[in-house]
């Protein structure tokens, strides 16, 4: 009998933080692969060709590094599959914010990735079979470890079909049961992983898939060592105990690299050399999360990449115009907001629709007086959405507000209740205090005044009173909606779970696309104006003002208790 220890190494969710620099805020980052690498090469030291290096995707998308590389500076190599290269993976999944990054980005990393991007569920149409890497063996010191890859297949719910033309994706768990039968009979593994990015349980669930399904599949699917996963950015390390009482040990390191997932495998195994086979005896396996706070950044690792990095600066620097007053992301939970209504403006005005929908992307971001650099653009609006214009009725617009802003708001029964929905948890012994859903699902509009009548439930707060410019709206008409291409593709489900529409009629319903990204419209907006002063249009706010004001006072203080200072209030003025 001998012993094989095998280490794994686990990244996830790394949205291109490459340096130990956070450039859409200009400060230092405490995650990014720089600090990891230099984690990474110290375990190297001590298990040599034992430990392996994994990622569950994510990657091209997040911090600007990458996003030179994949839009702008094309005919170099990509900069994601060159840094995966130099540290050394051994395989990587792909995510659906890759695939958002469209073909000619994600075929270009995987064909310059020297180690395989894999998804066994996502099928090419042309050929019927896999259309990246379905799964890859690694053996050492005799021992056959599988890796299957597998990806949210909710991603025709989320992105333009133009992104991901030419393929099919099928449920994770089918797909899954499969590949472990194959990996077992056909490559007579001995230890069987899923390299996932979905998330641990909830999101998207269809009739024929559900988006985040390691849960289900921990518990259920007998023969799988261990699911190494993110796509829920949520730290996650525990031994399951599926149906059949064997242990299936889950991990996920969240994001950005402020984390590795780690696993130890202890083998046990009998080497019948006349059969030359063997006969595995025992397993073991056991997780933990590390943390990379403290860790130094490798200065190597730094030096090769140090042009990309300038480039980067350079770039994130650069100036379009200017603002001529502070702007903040968090007032627009609390009314109307300058910076939700700047971005209805440019929608409506890019496809000349009637009505737009539009959320704050993130949770508190400052945007100082001054001059507007590219890197504010980033920080306001993160992601390479295009602008959609969609045929939608008075009816389902009422349904899809309904239906957003029962994701932040509370039904108040007395003038002393919350008027958000707010959760409190408890990390390292610390309270933090969040909304309990995410707010970049927290749409409003604007092209027609409203109110939000807070005393009442779901389906009872939408009061259209006309549109914008006094005509009379009416829910039986048709009207021209503007929204970033997310959601016009069925993300967060609010165009069919909540106004009702089929998944399958939102590409008729579609009359309007955008040649470019939102950020390209900012930037022309400052481009075209110099120096703006953002304010808010007033067409919307809730009621009755009597409770709600201080409601949102108090709620406010809540949530940015550090911050509550005289500007914070002037939504409220």
């Amino acid at each position: 009998m001998r012993t094989v220890n095998i280490r794994i190494l686990h990244t996830s969710d790394i949205h291109g933080c490459l340096f130990p620099f956070d450039f859409l805020h200009g400060k230092e980052a405490t995650g990014s692969l720089s600090r990891a690498y230099n984690y990474i090469k110290s375990r190297r030291k001590t298990f040599g060709r034992n430990l392996l290096l994994i990622d569950s995707g994510d990657i091209l998308q997040g911090q600007p590094t990458f996003y030179l590389s994949n839009f702008i500076n094309t005919e170099k190599p990509n900069l994601a599959a060159s840094v995966y290269n130099y540290m050394q993976y051994d395989c990587v999944t792909i995510g659906n914010h890759d695939i958002e990054t469209g073909h000619l980005v994600y075929d270009k990393f995987n064909k310059e990735l020297d180690s395989p991007l894999l998804a066994a569920n996502i099928i090419c149409t042309r050929t019927g079979r896999p259309y990246f890497k379905p799964y890859t063996i690694i053996e050492r010191e005799g021992v056959r470890i599988a890796i299957i890859g597998m990806t949210t297949p909710t991603v025709p719910y989320w992105l333009n079909e133009e992104l991901w033309q030419g393929m099919r994706f099928l449920s994770i768990e089918k797909c899954t049961r499969e590949y472990v039968e194959l990996v077992k009979d056909k490559e007579n593994a001995d230890i069987i992983i899923g390299l996932f990015h979905t998330g641990w349980k909830g999101g998207l669930a269809l009739e024929e898939y559900e988006e985040n399904a390691v849960r289900h599949i921990a518990e259920s699917i007998e023969g799988i060592d261990a699911i190494f996963f993110g796509h829920d950015h949520r730290l996650f390390c525990d031994t399951i105990m599926n149906r059949n009482g064997h242990k299936v040990l889950c991990i996920n390191p969240a994001s950005d690299a402020h984390y590795i997932g780690e696993a130890e495998i202890t083998v046990v195994l009998e080497d019948n050399t006349s059969a030359n086979n063997h006969v595995i005896i025992s397993k073991e396996i056991h997780g933990k999360l590390t943390s990379m706070e403290g860790i130094e950044p490798d200065e190597r690792i730094i030096s090769d990449f140090s042009h990309d990095y300038s480039t980067t600066k350079h770039y994130m620097d650069q100036s379009f115009g200017s603002t001529g007053k502070t702007t903040k992301t968090r007032d627009c939970f609390f009314g109307n907001a300058p910076l939700t209504d700047f971005i209805h403006h440019i929608q409506m005005e890019v496809c000349g629709a009637d009505v737009s929908f539009s959320a704050p992307l993130c949770f508190d971001e400052v945007f100082p007086e001054g001059p507007f650099r590219t890197k504010d653009i980033f920080n306001l609006y993160k992601y390479e959405n295009q602008i959609y214009a969609l045929m939608m009725t008075g009816e389902e617009i009422v349904r899809y507000l309904e239906t957003s802003y029962d994701l932040w708001i509370d039904t108040m029964l007395s003038a002393e209740d919350h008027i958000m929905k707010i959760q409190t948890y408890e990390y390292e012994g610390q309270e933090y205090t969040f909304f309990k859903n995410l707010a970049f699902n927290f749409d409003t509009a604007a092209g027609i005044i409203y109110t939000v009548d807070v005393t009442q439930t779901k389906g009872r707060r939408i009061n259209i009173l006309s549109m914008s410019d006094g005509t009379q709206f009416s829910l039986n008409a048709k009207y021209k909606v503007a929204m970033h291409s997310y959601r016009g593709n069925g993300g967060t489900e609010f165009l069919t779970r909540g106004a009702g529409i089929p998944h399958e009629e939102l590409r008729n319903r579609t009359v309007f696309r955008s040649p470019h990204n939102m950020r390209y419209y900012i930037q022309k907006e400052f481009e075209n104006h110099g120096d703006m002063y953002l304010k808010a249009d007033n067409n919307w706010h809730f009621i009755p003002t009597g409770w709600t004001e201080e409601a949102i006072r108090r709620d406010r203080n809540v949530l940015f208790p550090e911050r509550m200072d005289k500007d914070c209030l002037t939504v409220l003025e």
